[in-house]
């Protein structure tokens, strides 16, 4: 099998410039994340990803039956810099007992890439010192975890953008508490937000 790609470098495979499947058809070689790096569009429509950094394109092809060439494609994103949440609520105000609207929060890494595989996003709350019967959670796509999937690769809701709301099963009344929302990413460490959270 041939391998090319439009940023960084990938192996070869053996001195003869090919990798050679194993006995359950894999090929394996390595892609280096190293310059040139990856400000390519997609070869077959320059609109999918218009205004989209940080992704490129990696081709595998072999030869068939007959001499009949197969070319496959992966879409492969490089994640930038850092952690990047938008989008957060100023306030989350709620009845007590009850549930809050839907948020929106947006979480990208610094080219609006989805983040890798692995990366998590969980909410915990703080609640006030002595308090009992105090119990908050949240509804909508948060707790998520990015899959490892083709899918992970474009921006979208579960991998970008994540609705939530609070919901308040306490059994005692409490006037206010904070959503801290926390985000874990591969190599990229942890980001967290803390958001006011009133109940009238």
């Amino acid at each position: 099998m041939y391998f090319h790609t439009q940023a960084g470098l990938i192996e070869t495979g053996q001195s003869d410039f090919t990798a050679y499947t194993d006995k359950d058809g894999f090929a394996t070689v390595n892609l280096w994340t190293v310059n040139p790096l990856p400000d390519a569009l997609p070869y077959y429509d320059n609109t999918v990803l218009a205004g989209r950094l940080g992704g490129e394109w990696v081709w595998a092809q072999t030869q068939g039956r007959e001499g009949k060439k197969i070319i496959d494609s992966v879409f492969v994103v490089w994640n930038m810099n850092q952690i990047v949440i938008r989008q957060v609520p100023v306030l989350i105000d709620m009845p007590k007992h009850g549930q809050s609207a839907l948020f929106t929060l947006e979480v990208t890494d610094a080219n609006r890439n989805p983040l890798c595989d692995g990366t998590t996003i969980t909410a915990a709350f703080v609640i006030p010192p002595g308090t009992s019967g105090v119990a908050f959670d949240t509804y909508g796509e948060i707790p998520a975890l990015i899959p490892n999937s083709p899918a992970a690769r474009f921006p979208g809701h579960g991998l970008t953008l994540f609705n939530f709301g609070v919901t308040d099963n306490s059994t005692a009344d409490v006037g206010a508490t904070t959503c801290r929302i926390t985000i874990t990413s591969p190599f990229f460490g942890t980001a967290t937000v803390a958001i006011p959270v009133s109940l009238h």
